[in-house]
């Protein structure tokens, strides 16, 4: 059996969400549907649905907004199946989607993830453009290579698992507001047995003004870069290579490592500038990238 976990907050584009689960061609999963405190009417669009799938739990003080992964973990905390899905309420999946990552699941025994090209939409579901294609399989070093040098685009809800391997990561890794959380999970479970991938694109990840990730302040951002900072370094030091040429990238991760973070911290200050204007991003720079960096 496979588990979806499917935290909700939003209600917008929630029964769609819910619709898109519901009519896969895969039929032997449950959907666990975790109300995270919402000020919205979630339980009117939960009241339409009579399915012995669905199970619904709700949390009795919102967490997400302080800590997103502890949202997501607590779904994994519910998930009965030996694989894991984790849904998020605004995005859809296309019917097929379940069906082949458990027909990759079943093609690689060895490998612990699994993930299924995006398709991003816009709020009104309009199709903005497809991530760039990945090869059906390739090694964690490969995987995490890609990611770094911003060849890969990828998320949360596109990946499936195998249920006891991120259990025994302890679950999502924790970061500030979600940011890079979904990076690092993917990473740890990436360098035990790579990673699958279909070129179907089967999910459409929404871009939304609305996600928490974009939400909350720049010292918790600058607070999830140093994680991923720090996450990179360890991996550096402590990866297993196997033949040259993975001792060549991660040499090549090594070398770009400071440039990789300082793109994130552009990322970041291109958001501040979206929100403040120019003269007011000019007192957040120097925290941002820091003298050293000026």
């Amino acid at each position: 059996m496979i588990s979806i976990g499917l935290p909700i907050y939003k209600a917008d584009f929630l029964e769609q969400a819910i619709n898109s689960v519901l009519n896969q061609t895969y039929q032997d999963y449950e959907l666990i549907i975790l109300n995270d405190n919402s000020p919205y009417d979630v339980d009117k669009i939960l009241k339409k649905y009579d399915d012995i799938r669905i199970r619904y739990y709700k949390n009795p003080e919102n967490i997400g907004m302080k800590d997103l992964t502890k949202v997501w973990n607590k779904c994994l905390e519910y998930a009965q199946g030996d694989k894991f899905i984790l849904f998020c309420d605004d995005d859809v999946y296309e019917k097929t989607f379940i069906e082949e990552l458990d027909r990759l699941s079943k093609k690689y025994e060895n490998t612990n993830l699994f993930h299924t090209r995006v398709k991003l939409i816009n709020e009104r579901g309009d199709h903005i453009k497809y991530a760039p294609l990945c090869p059906e399989y390739e090694t964690g070093i490969d995987f995490i290579w890609h990611k770094l040098n911003g060849l890969r685009l990828h998320y949360v809800p596109d990946f499936m698992c195998r249920t006891k391997y991120l259990k025994a990561l302890g679950g999502f890794k924790s970061m500030p507001l979600g940011w890079g959380a979904d990076d690092l999970t993917w990473f740890e479970l990436a360098k035990k047995g790579g990673v699958a991938y279909s070129k179907k694109a089967l999910c459409n990840y929404r871009v939304s003004s609305r996600s928490i990730t974009n939400s909350g302040g720049t010292n918790q951002r600058l607070e999830a870069i140093g994680k991923y900072d720090k996450w990179i370094t360890s991996f550096i030091k402590n990866v297993k290579k196997t033949n040259d040429d993975e001792k060549q990238l991660i040499k090549d991760i090594s070398l770009k490592q400071k440039q990789i973070i300082m793109n994130k911290k552009e990322f970041i200050i291109n958001m501040e500038l979206n929100s403040y204007g120019f003269l007011r991003l000019n007192f957040k720079i120097f925290k941002i990238l820091g003298k050293n960096e000026l």
